[in-house]
């Protein structure tokens, strides 16, 4: 297929040029024989380019001094090393969850923009990075947590118990509803790393959701947010319930000098037994 031949032909080119060679060329040769086709992908890549000036500008100045202080310190890119699009995806990469981190929950990665000039002398290119503002607003704003929503949901969509009731703690913030009514809050809370107050955290939030699934005593773990203002957020943790028990049977044939048997095995387990999502096998 010829298209094939061109598409395989222009991504080598895009990897060779993402890796410094600007100059590559890339020419692909295929021979006929028996009808079978035999393809050659020649590349001239010619000599890397280097990295030479680097520049930082953001239109954000608290953003710039984060980006001065917590990125340009870990940066892989420095002057005098062969140019490579990882480290400029690194770099953006870095930025984001440093920001995510601190509070700004609306940066996307689009608003970091790399400039790239090879009309250097030699074998050169200059890095320009600038951050840019969103375009519906003067400034990145910092959020923070006005309220946090537990709500534990029954499996299978079965309807929530008559005793359910959502519940409020002042002294956590969070609002708590239980349609099992099975869990307390305590253990599950020991897992919720953001209070109400804090700045949005990012980190905080993938490791409350890693934690909170390894409870496996939630078949689904869903985090969804919502403003409030024009700089809080509610965060809703929606934790959908595992079946409380389950039996697991198993059996074995067994055949040894002659003689023939069966093993039969049956596994209880019990996925909260004391309200924590603690786990029973007998």
């Amino acid at each position: 297929d010829s298209s094939l031949v061109e598409l395989s032909n222009q991504q080598i080119t895009r990897f060779l040029q993402s890796k410094g060679y600007f100059q590559a060329a890339v020419t692909p040769a295929i021979a006929v024989k028996k009808k079978k086709a035999r393809i050659t992908f020649d590349a001239q890549i010619g000599d890397p380019y280097l990295v030479n000036n680097i520049s930082y500008q953001a239109d954000n100045k608290a953003i710039e001094a984060i980006y001065a202080a917590e990125v340009r310190a870990q940066s892989r890119l420095q002057s005098g090393n062969q140019y490579d699009a990882t480290d400029l995806l690194a770099e953006r990469e870095l930025l984001y969850f440093k920001l995510k981190e601190k509070g700004y929950f609306d940066y996307l990665r689009q608003y970091m923009r790399v400039a790239v000039d090879t009309n250097q002398i030699g074998n050169k290119a200059n890095l320009a990075f600038s951050i840019i503002n969103p375009s519906d607003s003067s400034n990145h704003k910092i959020y923070t947590i006005d309220s946090i929503y537990v709500h534990i949901i029954n499996p299978d969509g079965r309807p929530a118990k008559k005793d359910a009731q959502t519940r409020r703690y002042p002294q956590s913030g969070i609002i708590y509803t239980d349609e099992t009514t099975g869990f307390r809050l305590q253990p599950i809370m020991r897992y919720i790393y953001t209070k109400p107050g804090d700045l949005y955290n990012l980190r905080r939030e993938n490791l409350s959701y890693d934690r909170l699934f390894e409870m496996n005593g939630f078949r689904s773990v869903k985090i969804e947010h919502e403003k409030v203002d024009s700089n809080k957020l509610n965060i809703h943790y929606n934790l959908i319930a595992r079946p409380v028990m389950g039996n697991q049977i198993e059996g074995e044939y067994t055949f040894s000098s002659g003689m023939s048997g069966f093993n039969i095995g049956n596994t209880f387990s019990h996925r909260n037994i004391f309200g924590g999502s603690e786990q029973l096998e007998v």
